[in-house]
């Protein structure tokens, strides 16, 4: 083991390798945003089960790969601080599928996903435009080549309207959710299980009136800019490939108006 990790640090392309294996793994880490799905008929909300456990797989898969590669860190804090990350949102998403499977859990474990999903987006980016820059510095054609500081600049362009997106679709999910809590509140006076998995018998028409997705009425409810993802039914589909260019499209969209 100590003979192949000197063999890695020392091999010339191995920062590309990192480089190529943190693209991969951010790409895969995008989609768990769009796990959620909500069931607008019946007023409930899911997770995408076969979607999920087939990113827990992959992710399970990609975290074997990741303690070989950066085993090769030279700084170990810098490895264990990128390892526990990582291991955290893995273990996260394990713990909502043990809740859609009906196992009880003692905390919101989707705001606390969110918020490992937004440190390692961060964490992730910040480490490919770290190793960019050391393989560039490496190499002197590509130092002295303008194409790859354009490539590297279009790349976390895109990546930061791929995050925009999913967050959008993601907190639109949150958004009508809350909006679902405080009409049952209003109209029941106590608290609503709005779980796919619970048995939903009563009737739940009357928070069309108070949270209108379809139409907007910003004087009953204000979604902002939400309202968007809740009125195109994409937060209701089960497609990842239409929810992904949906999004990617929408942050694109608002990035440019962001910029400008």
């Amino acid at each position: 083991m100590p003979d192949m990790l000197t063999f890695l640090r020392q091999w010339p392309y191995f920062d590309w390798m990192k480089i190529i294996f943190s693209v991969i793994e951010i790409q895969v880490e995008a989609l768990y945003f769009y796990a959620p799905v909500i069931n607008d008929e019946r007023k409930c909300f899911d997770m995408h089960q076969q979607f999920l456990e087939n990113a827990f797989v992959l992710g399970f898969f990609l975290i074997c790969i990741h303690m070989v590669i950066f085993l090769s860190y030279k700084n170990p804090l810098g490895f264990v601080i990128n390892f526990l990350i990582y291991y955290s949102i893995l273990a996260m998403a394990g713990i909502i599928l043990l809740e859609k499977q009906g196992y009880p859990i003692f905390f919101d474990p989707m705001k606390y996903f969110k918020i490992l999903l937004c440190i390692r987006y961060l964490a992730r980016i910040i480490s490919i435009y770290s190793l960019f820059s050391k393989a560039v510095r490496s190499s002197t054609e590509l130092s002295e080549a303008k194409w790859v500081k354009i490539a590297v600049n279009l790349y976390l362009y895109l990546q930061a309207a791929n995050v925009f997106g999913g967050l959008w679709y993601f907190m639109a999910i949150e958004r009508v959710t809350e909006c679902w809590t405080k009409a049952c509140i209003n109209h029941t006076g106590q608290h609503c299980h709005f779980s796919c998995r619970v048995n939903l018998e009563e009737d739940r028409t009357y928070i069309n009136g108070f949270c209108p997705t379809k139409i907007r009425n910003t004087t009953i409810h204000d979604f902002g800019i939400f309202h968007g993802a809740l009125e195109s039914g994409i937060v209701e589909g089960t497609s990842i490939l239409q929810k992904l260019l949906h999004c990617f499209v929408w942050g694109l969209q608002n990035l440019r108006f962001v910029h400008v």
